[in-house]
C-alpha cells in the first residue's frame, strides 16, 4: 500500500471491506506498520462502526488512525434489522447503538481525527424518513459533521417525488 501511496504520489491511505475492525489486532498492528512507513500519510479507517468501542477508537488513533468513515445504516432497530439481516434484536439493538456512540465518542474526545459519516440508503430497506431522521440527530451531534449519502443516483429523490415527501428537510451545504 506504501509503494501504491507513493506511486500515485497521494497522502492518505484508506483499509476497508468487509469489516476491517473485525480483527482488532491485527489492525492495530498494521495501523502502526503504516503510520511508520508512511509519516504524516493519512490513515483512514471506514467501519461500519458496530464494534467501535471507546477504548477501541483511542488505541486507533494512539496506533495512528487520522481520519475515520463510520457507516450509519439506520436510526430505528428494525430497520437495522432489515438492512444487516440480523434476527437478534438484542444485538442488532446493540451493534446499532455502538456505532451511534462512536460518531459521538471521536466527534467529543479525538476532535483531530477526520470524522466522515456514511448513510448508506436503498428505497427498498429504508424510507426517507427515517433517513432525514438521521440528519436531525447527526444535526444534533454537530451540524458541521460531513455526511455523505450513498445512494444510486436519482433513487433517493424518485421515492420522494412517489411518497410526496417534504424535502424541505433535507439541506445542501
Amino acid at each position: 500500500m506504501t509503494a501504491t501511496r507513493k506511486q500515485h504520489g497521494v497522502d492518505r491511505i484508506a483499509i476497508s471491506g468487509g469489516e476491517c475492525t473485525l480483527n482488532r489486532c491485527w489492525l492495530i498492528q498494521y495501523l502502526r506498520f503504516l503510520r511508520d512507513l508512511n509519516p504524516g500519510a493519512h490513515l483512514h479507517v471506514d467501519t461500519n462502526g458496530s464494534i467501535m468501542t471507546g477504548d477501541y477508537l483511542d488505541e486507533l488513533v494512539e496506533a495512528g488512525m487520522t481520519d475515520i468513515g463510520i457507516d450509519l445504516k439506520a436510526l430505528r432497530i428494525s430497520t437495522f434489522q432489515e438492512i444487516t439481516g440480523l434476527l437478534d434484536e438484542a444485538l442488532a439493538s446493540r451493534y446499532l447503538e455502538t456505532a451511534w456512540k462512536a460518531v459521538e465518542y471521536v466527534h467529543r474526545n479525538h476532535p483531530m481525527v477526520f470524522l466522515g459519516i456514511g448513510t448508506p440508503y436503498n428505497k427498498d430497506l429504508i424510507w426517507l424518513e427515517e433517513i432525514a431522521d438521521m440528519g436531525e440527530r447527526i444535526a444534533e451531534i454537530d451540524p458541521l459533521l460531513q455526511v455523505c449519502a450513498l445512494v444510486a443516483p436519482g433513487e433517493m429523490f424518485a421515492q420522494a417525488l412517489n411518497r410526496n415527501f417534504n424535502l424541505q428537510r433535507f439541506k445542501v451545504l
